[in-house]
C-alpha cells in the first residue's frame, strides 16, 4: 500500500528563503519536541533515540511532550500552532502527515502550509500479532475465523484513519472479511491484545516482537516487503497468503512553518549527522527502524518519483 503526499509537498518541501537568524546564538534554552503517540510507543522510541543524541549535539536538553489520540491530529495541531521561534519540534508519522489529509474534509492544520520539514528520520514495518487464546497460528487461520464469524474477531488500532487502522482495513479488503474495529490511544491498542481485550492488532515490530518472544502474544506476519531482521522466522503478509499486502510507517521531524531558515538548516544538519552515527543506527535497529536522514528537498524528490505533480525546489 503506497501512501502519497501529493497535497502535502507543494509548500512543506519548499526552499528556505526568508528571515535569517544568527544560528550560532541558538539554542539558548531547552527545546520542546511534540511526539505523536504515547510514552512507550514506537514513535516515542524513535523520538527519544534521536532526540537524546540531538540534545548533545545542540548543547541543550529536549523536553518530550507526548500527545496521543485522534489519529495524530492532536499532536499535529499543537505543533502547527506553536510559536515558530525554533523551540518547538514535532515528530510526525504517516497518519498525521499523509493519511489524514486524504480522509478528512477539514483538519485544524495543513501539512503543506503549517510545517517546515527537517528530515525523514526512518521507516518501519508492522507486525500482525494475536492474543494466545485466539485459535489461529497463521494469517490464513485468522482469516478463516473471521469468515466464520463476521464482525466478531476484534481488531485494535490507534484511531479511525490511522495507519494501524488502515493496516487492518487493507487486510479486510484483501481477504474479503470484516473485523470488529476497536480504537485506542497508542500504545493502549497494543496492551489490549496482551490483556486479551481484543483478538489482534497490526502494529510496530518494536512493540510486538519482545512480547511475542515472551509468549504474551503470537506473531503471525510482518507487513514489509521482506522479513524482519529481528524476527526472521516470521513470514511476510505476502508469504502468509495475502497477495500484494505491504504496509508500514515512517517518522518525520518538522518545525512550525515560519521557523527561521537558519535554525531549520542547523537542526537538519545536526539531525542528519546524528542519524549517520553507528550508535544511533544500532539503537534504531533494535526497534526495527531503518534510519534515513535527508534534506527537505531530498524528501520532496522521493515523493516526486511517486507523483509527477509534486513540485520540488532545487
Amino acid at each position: 500500500m503506497v501512501l502519497h503526499l501529493s497535497r502535502a509537498c507543494g509548500l512543506i518541501f519548499a526552499a528556505i528563503l526568508s528571515n535569517p537568524i544568527a544560528a550560532q546564538e541558538y539554542p539558548t534554552k531547552p527545546i520542546r519536541i511534540i511526539v505523536t503517540g504515547g510514552d512507550g510507543g514506537s514513535t516515542d522510541a524513535v523520538a527519544r533515540i534521536v532526540g537524546d543524541k540531538l540534545a548533545g549535539a545542540l548543547g541543550q536538553s529536549l523536553v518530550y511532550d507526548n500527545r496521543p489520540g485522534a489519529s495524530g491530529i492532536i499532536a499535529a495541531e499543537l505543533a502547527a500552532k506553536s510559536a515558530p521561534d525554533g523551540y518547538t519540534m514535532y515528530v510526525g508519522t504517516t497518519g498525521g502527515l499523509a493519511i489524514n489529509v486524504n480522509l478528512y474534509n477539514k483538519l485544524p492544520y495543513d501539512p503543506a502550509r503549517d510545517f517546515a520539514p527537517i528530515t525523514l528520520l526512518g521507516t518501519q514495518p508492522y507486525m500482525l500479532i494475536v492474543h494466545p487464546s485466539v485459535p489461529a497460528k497463521s494469517v490464513a487461520e485468522l482469516v478463516k475465523l473471521a469468515k466464520n464469524a463476521p464482525g466478531q474477531i476484534s481488531f485494535s488500532h490507534t484511531g479511525v484513519g490511522s495507519a494501524t487502522h488502515l493496516a487492518g482495513a487493507l487486510l479486510e479488503s484483501a481477504a474479503g472479511v470484516t473485523f470488529l474495529s476497536v480504537p485506542y490511544k497508542s500504545p493502549a491498542h497494543f496492551t489490549a491484545v496482551i490483556s486479551g481485550e481484543v483478538s489482534f492488532t497490526i502494529t510496530s515490530v518494536y512493540l510486538s516482537w519482545i512480547q511475542a518472544q515472551a509468549g504474551k502474544v503470537r506473531a503471525l506476519a510482518v507487513t514489509g516487503a521482506q522479513r524482519s531482521a529481528v524476527a526472521p522466522n516470521v513470514p511476510t503478509m505476502i508469504e502468509a497468503g495475502v497477495p500484494g499486502y505491504e504496509m508500514g510507517n515512517w517518522y518525520g521531524l518538522l518545525m512550525p512553518a515560519a521557523t527561521p531558515p537558519a535554525i531549520v538548516t542547523l537542526i537538519n544538519a545536526r539531525t542528519t549527522e546524528v542519524l549517520m552515527r553507528p550508535d544511533t543506527r544500532a539503537a534504531l535497529a533494535k526497534v526495527e527502524v531503518e534510519p534515513v536522514g535527508n534534506t527537505p528537498a531530498g524528501v520532496c524528490k522521493i515523493h516526486k518519483q511517486r507523483d509527477s505533480k509534486v513540485r520540488c525546489s532545487d
